[in-house]
Protein backbone atom coordinates (compact mmCIF):
# COMPACT_ATOMS: atom_id res chain seq x y z
CA UNK A 1 0.00 0.00 0.00
CA UNK A 2 1.50 3.71 -0.32
CA UNK A 3 1.41 4.90 3.13
CA UNK A 4 1.01 8.78 3.99
CA UNK A 5 2.30 11.07 6.24
CA UNK A 6 0.01 13.00 7.97
CA UNK A 7 2.35 15.52 9.66
CA UNK A 8 2.34 17.12 5.33
CA UNK A 9 -0.20 19.38 5.40
CA UNK A 10 -1.26 18.69 1.40
CA UNK A 11 -1.48 14.46 3.20
CA UNK A 12 -3.81 15.92 5.93
CA UNK A 13 -6.31 16.72 3.27
CA UNK A 14 -8.65 14.15 3.16
CA UNK A 15 -9.76 15.32 -0.71
CA UNK A 16 -5.89 14.83 -1.45
CA UNK A 17 -5.64 11.25 0.07
CA UNK A 18 -9.00 9.89 -1.80
CA UNK A 19 -8.09 11.66 -5.19
CA UNK A 20 -4.67 9.14 -4.91
CA UNK A 21 -6.66 5.97 -3.82
CA UNK A 22 -8.78 6.28 -7.21
CA UNK A 23 -6.18 8.25 -9.43
CA UNK A 24 -4.06 5.07 -10.12
CA UNK A 25 -4.70 2.15 -11.94
CA UNK A 26 -3.91 -0.86 -9.80
CA UNK A 27 -4.84 -3.81 -12.60
CA UNK A 28 -2.20 -2.24 -14.72
CA UNK A 29 0.36 -2.29 -12.11
CA UNK A 30 -0.39 -5.81 -11.24
CA UNK A 31 -1.03 -7.03 -14.92
CA UNK A 32 1.56 -4.94 -16.82
CA UNK A 33 4.46 -4.86 -14.44
CA UNK A 34 4.72 -7.26 -12.10
CA UNK A 35 2.37 -10.10 -13.73
CA UNK A 36 3.25 -12.55 -10.99
CA UNK A 37 -0.65 -13.22 -9.54
CA UNK A 38 -1.01 -10.48 -7.18
CA UNK A 39 -4.41 -8.66 -7.87
CA UNK A 40 -5.70 -5.38 -7.11
CA UNK A 41 -5.84 -4.38 -3.62
CA UNK A 42 -10.16 -3.77 -2.63
CA UNK A 43 -9.12 -3.36 1.11
CA UNK A 44 -6.11 -3.41 3.81
CA UNK A 45 -6.82 -7.25 4.49
CA UNK A 46 -5.98 -9.22 1.76
CA UNK A 47 -7.70 -12.37 0.27
CA UNK A 48 -7.69 -15.48 2.64
CA UNK A 49 -7.27 -13.71 6.18
CA UNK A 50 -10.14 -15.14 8.09
CA UNK A 51 -13.32 -13.71 9.20
CA UNK A 52 -16.91 -14.50 10.69
CA UNK A 53 -18.36 -17.55 10.71
CA UNK A 54 -17.34 -19.37 7.49
CA UNK A 55 -16.12 -16.75 5.85
CA UNK A 56 -13.10 -14.90 5.03
CA UNK A 57 -12.82 -10.81 6.49
CA UNK A 58 -13.01 -9.44 2.74
CA UNK A 59 -15.97 -11.55 1.96
CA UNK A 60 -17.76 -10.42 4.81
CA UNK A 61 -16.37 -6.87 4.02
CA UNK A 62 -16.28 -6.37 0.35
CA UNK A 63 -14.31 -3.41 -0.96
CA UNK A 64 -13.54 -0.39 1.09
CA UNK A 65 -10.83 0.85 -1.58
CA UNK A 66 -12.73 3.00 -4.31
CA UNK A 67 -12.24 2.01 -8.22
CA UNK A 68 -9.62 3.49 -10.34
CA UNK A 69 -11.56 6.88 -11.39
CA UNK A 70 -9.21 9.40 -13.07
CA UNK A 71 -12.10 11.79 -14.01
CA UNK A 72 -13.30 11.59 -10.31
CA UNK A 73 -9.40 11.84 -8.73
CA UNK A 74 -8.66 14.79 -10.47
CA UNK A 75 -12.10 16.68 -9.17
CA UNK A 76 -10.93 15.61 -6.01
CA UNK A 77 -7.33 16.87 -6.20
CA UNK A 78 -8.14 20.42 -7.50
CA UNK A 79 -10.66 20.51 -4.41
CA UNK A 80 -8.08 19.44 -2.21
CA UNK A 81 -5.11 21.73 -3.16
CA UNK A 82 -8.16 24.89 -2.92
CA UNK A 83 -8.65 23.96 0.36
CA UNK A 84 -4.96 23.43 1.52
CA UNK A 85 -4.17 26.70 -0.81
CA UNK A 86 -0.91 25.32 -2.51
CA UNK A 87 0.01 22.24 -4.73
CA UNK A 88 3.67 21.51 -3.48
CA UNK A 89 5.52 18.56 -4.84
CA UNK A 90 4.98 15.31 -3.23
CA UNK A 91 7.36 12.94 -2.44
CA UNK A 92 7.15 9.05 -2.78
CA UNK A 93 10.03 6.93 -0.84
CA UNK A 94 10.39 3.16 -2.91
CA UNK A 95 12.71 1.14 -2.85
CA UNK A 96 15.95 1.25 -5.41
CA UNK A 97 15.19 -2.54 -7.31
CA UNK A 98 14.61 -2.28 -10.92
CA UNK A 99 10.58 -3.41 -10.55
CA UNK A 100 10.05 -0.73 -7.75
CA UNK A 101 11.36 1.90 -10.21
CA UNK A 102 8.94 1.12 -13.23
CA UNK A 103 5.74 1.10 -10.92
CA UNK A 104 7.32 4.34 -9.32
CA UNK A 105 7.22 5.27 -12.71
CA UNK A 106 4.33 4.25 -13.52
CA UNK A 107 2.69 6.20 -10.13
CA UNK A 108 4.24 9.46 -11.14
CA UNK A 109 2.46 8.92 -14.21
CA UNK A 110 -0.98 8.53 -13.14
CA UNK A 111 -0.53 10.80 -10.75
CA UNK A 112 0.71 13.90 -12.64
CA UNK A 113 -2.77 13.16 -14.68
CA UNK A 114 -4.67 14.19 -11.72
CA UNK A 115 -2.51 17.57 -11.48
CA UNK A 116 0.06 16.14 -8.30
CA UNK A 117 3.93 16.84 -8.88
CA UNK A 118 4.96 13.91 -7.15
CA UNK A 119 8.99 13.16 -7.44
CA UNK A 120 10.48 9.60 -6.45
CA UNK A 121 12.84 8.97 -4.02
CA UNK A 122 14.74 5.47 -4.47
CA UNK A 123 16.20 3.96 -1.36
CA UNK A 124 18.38 0.45 -0.35
CA UNK A 125 15.82 -1.78 2.27
CA UNK A 126 17.59 -0.71 4.96
CA UNK A 127 17.94 2.88 4.65
CA UNK A 128 13.83 3.15 3.97
CA UNK A 129 13.07 1.46 6.62
CA UNK A 130 15.43 3.58 8.89
CA UNK A 131 13.84 6.76 7.13
CA UNK A 132 9.77 5.21 7.93
CA UNK A 133 11.00 4.59 11.54
CA UNK A 134 11.87 8.56 11.93
CA UNK A 135 9.01 9.83 9.80
CA UNK A 136 11.13 11.22 7.04
CA UNK A 137 8.56 10.10 4.39
CA UNK A 138 5.62 11.72 2.71
CA UNK A 139 4.42 8.75 0.80
CA UNK A 140 5.59 5.35 1.19
CA UNK A 141 5.30 2.10 -1.00
CA UNK A 142 5.17 -0.23 2.07
CA UNK A 143 3.91 -3.85 2.14
CA UNK A 144 3.10 -6.31 5.41
CA UNK A 145 2.88 -9.98 5.30
CA UNK A 146 0.38 -11.65 8.02
CA UNK A 147 2.12 -13.07 11.52
CA UNK A 148 -0.98 -15.29 11.56
CA UNK A 149 -4.34 -16.07 10.37
CA UNK A 150 -6.15 -12.77 11.76
CA UNK A 151 -6.82 -9.03 10.68
CA UNK A 152 -5.56 -7.71 13.68
CA UNK A 153 -2.33 -8.58 12.13
CA UNK A 154 -3.04 -6.02 9.65
CA UNK A 155 -5.65 -3.77 11.11
CA UNK A 156 -3.62 -2.64 14.76
CA UNK A 157 -0.56 -1.26 12.82
CA UNK A 158 -2.94 1.83 12.19
CA UNK A 159 -3.66 2.26 16.22
CA UNK A 160 -2.07 5.19 17.55
CA UNK A 161 -0.97 3.39 20.01
CA UNK A 162 1.08 1.09 17.80
CA UNK A 163 5.17 1.28 17.28
CA UNK A 164 4.58 1.36 13.70
CA UNK A 165 2.39 4.50 13.98
CA UNK A 166 4.83 6.90 12.86
CA UNK A 167 6.83 4.25 10.55
CA UNK A 168 3.65 2.59 8.74
CA UNK A 169 0.67 4.60 9.77
CA UNK A 170 2.17 8.23 9.29
CA UNK A 171 1.16 9.11 12.80
CA UNK A 172 -2.47 8.33 12.01
CA UNK A 173 -5.03 8.84 14.74
CA UNK A 174 -8.58 8.62 15.23
CA UNK A 175 -10.49 7.93 18.64
CA UNK A 176 -13.13 5.71 17.16
CA UNK A 177 -10.57 3.38 15.07
CA UNK A 178 -8.82 3.00 18.55
CA UNK A 179 -11.71 2.00 20.14
CA UNK A 180 -12.42 -0.37 17.87
CA UNK A 181 -8.84 -2.17 17.73
CA UNK A 182 -8.70 -1.97 21.46
CA UNK A 183 -12.15 -3.21 22.15
CA UNK A 184 -11.50 -6.16 19.74
CA UNK A 185 -8.72 -7.19 21.74
CA UNK A 186 -10.50 -7.78 25.17
CA UNK A 187 -13.61 -8.84 23.26
CA UNK A 188 -14.44 -12.20 23.98
CA UNK A 189 -17.54 -12.97 22.04
CA UNK A 190 -15.86 -13.83 18.27
CA UNK A 191 -18.96 -12.48 16.38
CA UNK A 192 -18.70 -9.12 18.74
CA UNK A 193 -15.14 -8.86 17.71
CA UNK A 194 -15.11 -9.34 13.98
CA UNK A 195 -17.88 -6.75 13.49
CA UNK A 196 -15.75 -4.25 15.88
CA UNK A 197 -12.69 -5.07 12.71
CA UNK A 198 -14.86 -4.27 9.81
CA UNK A 199 -16.19 -0.97 10.73
CA UNK A 200 -12.35 -0.55 12.19
CA UNK A 201 -11.32 -1.23 8.41
CA UNK A 202 -13.85 1.19 6.71
CA UNK A 203 -13.29 3.71 8.89
CA UNK A 204 -9.23 3.54 8.10
CA UNK A 205 -9.71 3.04 4.06
CA UNK A 206 -13.30 4.24 3.03
CA UNK A 207 -13.93 7.13 5.50
CA UNK A 208 -10.41 8.32 6.14
CA UNK A 209 -8.45 7.40 2.95
CA UNK A 210 -5.39 7.21 5.47
CA UNK A 211 -3.82 4.06 2.93
CA UNK A 212 -3.96 3.88 -0.35
CA UNK A 213 -3.84 -0.59 -0.75
CA UNK A 214 -2.65 -0.91 -4.12
CA UNK A 215 -2.08 -5.14 -4.25
CA UNK A 216 -2.44 -8.07 -2.78
CA UNK A 217 0.76 -10.60 -3.17
CA UNK A 218 1.20 -12.96 -5.47
CA UNK A 219 4.47 -14.76 -7.00
CA UNK A 220 5.27 -17.07 -9.81
CA UNK A 221 8.12 -20.08 -9.18
CA UNK A 222 8.89 -23.11 -10.99
CA UNK A 223 8.79 -26.70 -8.40
CA UNK A 224 11.34 -28.88 -8.68
CA UNK A 225 9.39 -32.14 -9.41
CA UNK A 226 12.02 -34.26 -6.73
CA UNK A 227 9.60 -32.27 -4.10
CA UNK A 228 7.01 -34.05 -3.18
CA UNK A 229 5.45 -31.55 -0.66
CA UNK A 230 5.83 -27.73 -1.17
CA UNK A 231 3.59 -25.45 0.73
CA UNK A 232 3.62 -21.42 0.49
CA UNK A 233 1.70 -20.32 3.43
CA UNK A 234 0.00 -17.60 3.82
CA UNK A 235 0.55 -16.39 6.25
CA UNK A 236 3.82 -16.78 9.16
CA UNK A 237 6.48 -19.45 8.44
CA UNK A 238 6.94 -18.45 4.54
CA UNK A 239 7.69 -21.75 2.00
CA UNK A 240 8.24 -25.47 3.02
CA UNK A 241 9.90 -27.99 1.44
CA UNK A 242 10.28 -30.24 3.92
CA UNK A 243 9.98 -33.54 1.58
CA UNK A 244 12.30 -34.39 -1.24
CA UNK A 245 12.44 -37.07 -3.27
CA UNK A 246 15.68 -38.46 -4.05
CA UNK A 247 16.49 -40.01 -7.65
Amino acid sequence: WLSFNFDIPILQNKNVRQAIQMGFDRAAMNNKILNNGSTSATGLVPDGIAGPGDQTFREAEGPTMPDYDPQKAKELFQKGIQEVGENPEIEMLTYDDSVSRDLATFLQSELEKMGAKLNVKLQPFAQKLKLEEDGKFQISNQAWIADYDDPMTFLDLYESSSSYNTSIAGGYKNERYDQLINGAKNEPDAAKRMDMLLEAEKILIEEDAASAPWRFYGSAYLVDTNITRFVDQPYGGGKDYSQWKLS
